[in-house]
């Protein structure tokens, strides 16, 4: 039985050109950056040279560019350093769909004496773009927005988002986990104060992201110790992940035409497979476009439960997820679905399939066979 991964959003495998420039680092590049000797200014130097390879692939500047361990810290470092260098504003507005990374944070915050003010999504996940203009007051200390969302695939419109917090004069932190790959990022034509990347989602090694940090903004330390990452983030660095990340993401950026084009097609394909087969299925968030994340596919179908489907096609070599991987053991139904209004008769019986480029279109007669089979068997 060939085994069919089908849950890019979650992790994606690490690309084997990454495996062999970090093979390379872990066994010639030991030294601390830290230290003066030859060993530690070699290491610094991959650190330097990796950063100024980040920069190029998001259109920013090196000094903009600060290594964490990944999207999780990165999105906690963007909202309660912002949080601790500004103190005397005490709100701070999301979607009703972000990553937990982002809710959680907050909510840290709320505890503290903060506001969190939520903006309504439509039935596709498009944020209320007027709502949020409207809510932003002279309290508000920065708007938090998921750019291509983890669950539904729907990218925001972040060029609109950013000119309203330009206009209001608050600060714009982008979680860009997923877009990265699957979407062109140009921060030289963007306003964005904050962005968030995590390299395991583009074929790089887990424990390792960016926050970059548009120059101007200040942003306190979230890790207190030494004075590493500009003085921002203490601790010894990992020049075996920041190497590999940023090798992953040139990679990404030389191919991500082709990426998406190939992304894209494999969503069609199975898309249509699987209406075929199912035709009471919904397709959660838009449709299949330029408004979606290529390689995004969340699906709901009636009369079945979410773990017994992803047990099912587990069993049969097929993985895929339920919805985000940081909630795979809540019975609850995801909070971006019903945020989204999926109806009840479905809404439990959700299915994400996220391709990527090792994915194939060979496979998807078995795929959707395999999956009406576990259809009939279920109901």
């Amino acid at each position: 039985m060939k085994d069919i991964y089908l849950d890019h959003a979650a992790t994606t495998p690490i690309d084997v050109r990454v495996q062999r420039k970090m093979a390379s680092v872990m066994k010639y590049t030991y030294g601390n950056p830290s230290s003066l000797h030859a060993k530690g200014i070699e290491a610094k130097q991959m650190i330097e040279d990796a950063r100024i390879m980040m920069a190029k692939s998001i259109g920013a500047n090196p000094k903009e560019i600060h290594f964490c361990s990944g999207g999780t810290e990165a999105t906690n470092w963007a909202i309660k350093g912002l949080a601790k260098a500004h103190p005397l504003k005490k709100e701070i507005i999301t979607s009703t769909i972000e990553h937990h990374a982002t809710t959680h944070a907050v909510e840290d915050l709320v505890k503290e004496g903060y506001t969190h003010t939520l903006v309504s999504v439509d039935a596709m996940g498009f944020m209320d773009l007027d709502q949020l203009e409207a809510i932003i007051s002279e309290d508000t200390l920065v708007v938090s927005v998921i750019w291509g969302n983890n669950e539904i695939g729907t990218i925001q419109d972040i060029k609109k988002i950013a000119k309203i917090c330009q206009k209001k004069h608050v600060y714009l932190h982008v979680d860009g986990v997923q877009a990265f790959g699957q979407i062109n990022i140009d921060l030289s034509k963007l306003q964005i104060d904050l962005l968030t990347l995590s390299a395991h989602k583009f074929y790089g090694p887990k424990g390792i992201g960016i926050l970059y940090v548009k120059s101007g903004v200040e942003l306190d330390h979230l890790i207190a110790g030494g004075s590493q990452e500009h003085h921002l983030r203490a601790g010894t660095e990992n020049v075996l992940g920041i190497v590999g990340m940023a090798y992953a993401a040139y990679l990404m950026k030389r191919t991500i035409k082709s990426y998406i084009r190939h992304l894209t097609e494999l969503s069609i394909d199975l898309y249509e497979r699987i209406r075929a087969i199912a035709p009471d299925v919904i397709l959660n968030g838009p449709e299949i476009g330029i408004q979606r994340l290529p390689g995004n596919l969340s699906l709901s179908f009636t009369d079945v439960t979410s773990n017994s489907l992803i047990f099912q096609l587990s069993e049969r070599g097929i993985y895929v997820s339920a919805g985000s991987a940081c909630t795979s053991d809540s019975i609850l139904p995801s909070h971006v679905l019903q945020a989204i209004s999926v109806p009840e008769t479905h809404i439990h019986g959700s299915l994400r399939i996220t391709f990527g480029k090792d994915s194939s279109l060979s496979d998807h007669p078995y795929i959707a066979q395999t999956l009406e089979d576990v259809l009939d068997t279920l109901r």
